[in-house]
């Protein structure tokens, strides 16, 4: 059988030979390294940057326990923690003006206590091993957010007041973890989450916390010796999808947050630790 002058089985033939090779041209296209990785590595950070950019955003917290696994794939730890600390500025810089009048005082003051005490030495540590040790600790850190998370749920319904010796241990916690892994959230947020505090004010509270703890642990990098260009260069690489994300999520909160800010918040919790525990596994 003919169709138009040509054989069917000869169309099949070159439209599967013609696909064959726009596939290994975008391939090619994907492979091509700029700055160091390849186009498919951009891209697959820069979706992970949106996404944790919305979870930071919306719930509070969760940017670096995102990104720094993502981008930890491809990259070395070492360099994506200074990275991830000058991103988390910069949504500081967005998010903290509106969470500053709402967010707690008590609270604050124990936490950024705490912080000063500890985030030195998870800076050191983190200067101090290689590149799997570094990802073994982050399951480490993966292993610890489960424990606290599921300790916070239990506590959820207390009427605990914010404040005194919890947030100093929270914040201490919060800061050594900043310094090594750029993820303060598992004890602050574990330990907000068992306050009286609405959501509102648990999120603002985070939101300004992370803002202080960001600055003093990426100084802590750089005095340690992280490479300013690089990590300010690559930064600005992720800034518009960054931004992207932070607007998604806050509008997203100030629509649905009220109400369904705890159960969304364990939700997303629940799908990072498997993406870890999987990265972990793998």
């Amino acid at each position: 059988m003919k169709r138009g002058g040509f054989p069917v089985i000869q169309r099949r033939n070159w439209t599967l030979s013609a696909y064959s090779g726009e596939v290994i041209d975008i391939m090619e296209f994907l492979t091509q390294e700029i700055g160091g990785l390849a186009l498919w590595h951009w891209l697959a950070n820069m979706t992970a940057i949106m996404g944790a950019a919305f979870m930071r955003s919306f719930t509070g917290f969760g940017f670096a326990m995102i990104a720094v696994p993502v981008l930890g794939l491809v990259m070395p730890p070492q360099e994506v923690v200074p990275i991830i600390l000058t991103l988390e500025i910069v949504t500081g810089l967005q998010l903290t003006p509106a969470a500053w009048p709402v967010a707690n005082r008590p609270a604050l003051k124990g936490m950024v206590i705490g912080s000063v005490l500890l985030v030195a030495p998870g800076v050191y540590v983190l200067g101090s091993i290689t590149d799997d040790q570094m990802r073994l600790l982050l399951v480490a850190v993966l292993a610890l957010s489960i424990i606290l998370f599921g300790w916070s749920a239990k506590r959820a319904n207390t009427d605990q007041q914010p404040g005194g010796a919890g947030s100093v241990v929270a914040g201490a916690g919060g800061g050594f973890m900043a310094g090594l892994s750029g993820i303060p959230g598992p004890p602050v947020l574990s330990y907000l989450l068992g306050t009286n505090l609405t959501p509102d004010v648990q999120r603002a509270t985070l939101l300004v916390y992370f803002f202080f703890i960001d600055f003093l642990a990426v100084a802590g990098q750089f005095i340690a010796g992280a490479d300013i260009t690089s990590t300010v260069t690559r930064a600005a690489v992720f800034l518009p999808v960054l931004i992207i994300g932070n607007i998604i999520g806050t509008r997203t909160f100030n629509k649905y947050g009220e109400g369904n800010y705890k159960p969304i918040t364990f939700g997303l919790l629940l799908i990072i630790g498997a993406g870890l525990l999987w990265r972990a596994l793998a």
